[in-house]
């Protein structure tokens, strides 16, 4: 092997000139002209939106300073881990990267929910240049400045930057492999190709998806990487064994813990897998409350493991759970395989278009108080559209077929799971290259007046006429759960809790989709803080004339009765909440305490 790596080192001869379709066939493709926007022009205006937009998201956000389910869970992981009171003792649930790197920033830079605001920030301005660098490698220069403008223009990019969660970290260390790979297949040198491989890994520990690349980075090697034989085999050799390295620890982890072989990196896989492949699945994330899910983060690993292990009537191992849900995910597809079939195509119809559907956090709803959201105007079906023609006409180079694998390994994700804005992301870089590309050549194209500029045009318009409307009306229930979540956000502030504005956001989220039992509930408990139990009650029986075994509503329109005067109610609904769950004291004592108040006493 190390002849082959020393084969790498050597570089060939200089020659004296090449045609472009040489360099184009070599991966670096001919310089075209200087870029169209300067690139520090792109970045002082991406800086100064991000800037504007910190300003504006601390005064009008109440996430801002209220972490809310998945960044709530990271959070918390992450202040355990700097504070060095976490302890795993089972396999990692969500992937362990983004948690331990914010606790390396807590630990030694500052614990403030601030301190990871403006380190995304500046990983959104990274990324910005590692775009404008690949797509400067893939296509030249205007389509490098292209890209990073387009990039600036990209919503979701500083939306999610100021959330704590893994999307940014995720896309950059992303783009910083692709640019190492990129490298070695241009420059040689076997610490370029294990570069790469060490940062995949790193990217798997935040997005254990990344992993999908893999088969396809094999390809690009054998087609694109250091000639045939040995010297390919040495390159693909660093990259796999150094991404297998970084990975290394938390798969160890996970296998001593009991994850089984499935677990590399975190064991939510299998039921995210299910979540995207069930009879209700519909090609973004749908709660399965029917199931028994309440849809908390925190709390829904228990419940996976609850639910499978009532299911099978046994204690199970978390490889057992796994095998559990991903078998579930399994006998729907081998079950009904048309309706599998009409899912793939929701699924791909969702990724093509413009709507971001969120798990967490809505971009439609929060533009609704973050109005500077809006000028960072370029949807997805549109960057898609302009990528098209590039995609299907132009030979790709080195650089742009390892771009093309970095977006179908997406694509495949979202066809495996369901389509969400935060697993689409790494999606968006490689098409701003090919995006860029087909402006470049458009541009050309209408100076030399040709009619190739036309048809470019007459495809673009076609593919986001197509693309960009949200076709299945049944997503616009993901603000109701927006809404609901940002009520929680008022309702559960440390310092200064606001039950009033949680109202109103409750009341959105009910009027949107009214079969959500748990927004139901949340709006009680704020009514019933606001000292409204009558109303409160009325939003409890809502809840549970949706779930009638929704325990904490059952208890909550005990209260709820009990501050009304209805203490016959009150005892029947207190009733039916120790039926559901008899070993709890708390509703016990209630029970008793009302049946005092009518005269009764609970047998024993």
């Amino acid at each position: 092997m190390r002849s082959d790596i020393a084969m790498r080192r050597r570089r060939p001869p200089r020659r004296s000139a090449d045609t472009p379709g040489e360099k184009r066939l070599r991966g670096r493709p001919p310089p075209s002209g200087t870029s169209v926007v300067p690139l520090g022009v792109i970045l002082a205006a991406a800086t100064l939106f991000r800037v504007v937009f910190f300003v504006q998201y601390r005064a009008a956000s109440v996430f801002f300073d209220v972490p809310s389910l998945d960044s709530l869970v990271y959070d918390q992981w992450a202040r355990a881990i700097a504070a060095g009171t976490y302890r795993a003792t089972s396999p990692y649930y969500f992937a362990p990267g983004y948690p331990y790197a914010l606790a390396f920033l807590y630990r030694y830079v500052s614990s403030s929910l601030v301190a990871a605001y403006v380190a995304q920030l500046v990983l959104g301005l990274v990324g910005i240049i590692l775009i404008h660098h690949l797509a400067t490698e893939a296509f030249g220069r205007r389509a490098g400045g292209l890209a990073a403008a387009l990039a600036a223009l990209y919503a979701p990019f500083p939306f999610l930057e100021m959330k704590i969660l893994s999307a940014t970290l995720a896309v950059t260390l992303l783009l910083a492999a692709l640019a190492a790979l990129a490298g070695a297949q241009a420059r040689g040198g076997w610490w370029r190709w294990s570069l790469g491989g060490a940062l995949l890994g790193a990217t798997s520990l935040v997005r254990p998806e990344t992993v999908l690349l893999g088969p396809l980075l094999v390809l690009w090697i054998a087609r694109w990487g250091p000639g045939r034989g040995r010297t390919a085999l040495a390159a693909a050799l660093l990259v796999f064994g150094s991404w297998a390295i970084t990975i290394a620890p938390a798969t160890g982890h996970n296998l001593r813990a009991g994850g089984g072989l499935t677990t590399l990196i975190s064991s939510q896989g299998a039921l995210a897998f299910y979540q995207g492949n069930n009879p209700r699945a519909r090609g973004f994330f749908v709660l399965l409350r029917e199931d028994g899910f309440t849809g908390a983060p925190e709390t829904q690993e228990q419940e996976e493991q609850a639910i499978a292990e009532h299911a099978l009537g046994r204690p199970l191992t978390r490889a057992e759970v796994s095998r559990y849900w991903f078998g579930r995910g399994l006998a729907f597809i081998v079950a009904r395989p048309a309706r599998f079939a009409w899912l793939l195509g929701q699924k791909l119809l969702k990724f093509v278009g413009s709507a971001e559907y969120a798990t967490e956090f809505n971009l439609r709803v929060e533009r609704e108080t973050l109005w500077l959201l809006w000028l960072p105007w370029v949807p997805f079906a549109l960057i898609l559209a302009l990528a098209l023609p590039t995609l299907v006409h132009k030979p790709p180079g080195a650089t742009a077929a390892l771009l093309l694998a970095a977006f179908a390994s997406t694509l495949a994700t979202v066809l495996i799971f369901y389509m969400s804005s935060r697993y689409r992301l790494a999606a968006v870089p490689p098409l701003l290259a090919f995006a860029a590309s087909t402006l470049d050549r458009f541009a050309a194209d209408v100076r030399a007046e040709r009619r190739r500029a036309l048809a470019t045009a007459a495809v673009v318009v076609a593919v986001f006429a197509f693309a960009h409307p949200e076709w299945d009306a049944t997503g616009v229930h993901q603000d109701a759960a927006a809404h609901c979540s940002i009520g929680l956000a008022w309702a559960g502030r440390k310092h200064d809790p606001d039950p009033a504005r949680a109202v109103g956001e409750f009341r959105r989220a009910v009027e949107i989709d009214p079969s959500r039992s748990e927004c139901w509930y949340d709006l009680g408990v704020s009514l019933l803080a606001l000292g409204q139990p009558f109303r409160a009650a009325d939003a409890f029986g809502e809840a549970i004339g949706l779930a009638p075994t929704y325990f904490p509503a059952q208890v909550g329109r005990g209260r709820a009765l009990e501050e009304t005067g209805d203490v016959a109610g009150a005892h029947a609904a207190y009733e039916t909440a120790l039926r559901l769950r008899p070993g709890d004291t708390e509703v016990a004592r209630a029970l008793e305490r009302v049946a005092a108040r009518l005269g009764r006493h609970r047998p024993p």
